[in-house]
């Protein structure tokens, strides 16, 4: 089955996610699954916490889910979302997830699953998601051909 997403971190793991819904933890060096785990769409993207301790996974079954690694035991599931979780990020430094979906938004969670903000202003799919360095704002592109930066202080968007 084709795999959608692949994420590494250092020299210890590797995520990926495929397109028969699953995403397996492996480990880099002696390439042996640690872990197997299941979402109920296809699994489109993964990414790991800047320190390793945990993965967020983005599924067309709506949701974006934590997990610890390396036991791979869910965490939370981060829903509110009304299309496809394309891609997920971590912020660099608190416990916070920003998620791209299918349905124009682009919103933020805690590690608790907990709804934080809801940026909508994209006109299509929104595709990609990163945080700024510092962690104040988000970046979002989109199938509208454009690309945002929200402020998470304001709540709005900063630049178009």
């Amino acid at each position: 089955s084709p795999i959608s997403g692949v994420a590494a971190h250092e020299d210890s793991y590797v995520a990926t996610a495929g397109y028969d819904n699953h995403v397996i933890l492996w480990d880099q060096r002696t390439r042996v699954p640690l872990a197997r785990v299941a979402h109920d769409h296809l699994a489109n993207q993964c990414a790991f916490s800047p320190d390793g301790r945990f993965l967020v996974t983005s599924s067309s079954d709506y949701s974006a889910r934590i997990w610890s690694v390396p036991d791979m035991r869910l965490r939370a599931v981060l829903g509110h979302h009304e299309d496809d979780v394309e891609m997920s990020a971590f912020h660099p430094t608190e416990e916070k997830v920003a998620t791209a979906s299918r349905d124009h938004r682009v919103r933020v969670f805690d590690f608790g699953g907990d709804l934080l903000h809801v940026f909508g202003g994209h006109t299509a799919d929104v595709i990609s998601v990163a945080w700024s360095q510092d962690g104040r704002e988000i970046i979002s592109s989109s199938d509208d051909g454009t690309i945002k930066r929200w402020s998470l202080a304001t709540g709005g968007l900063v630049e178009d």
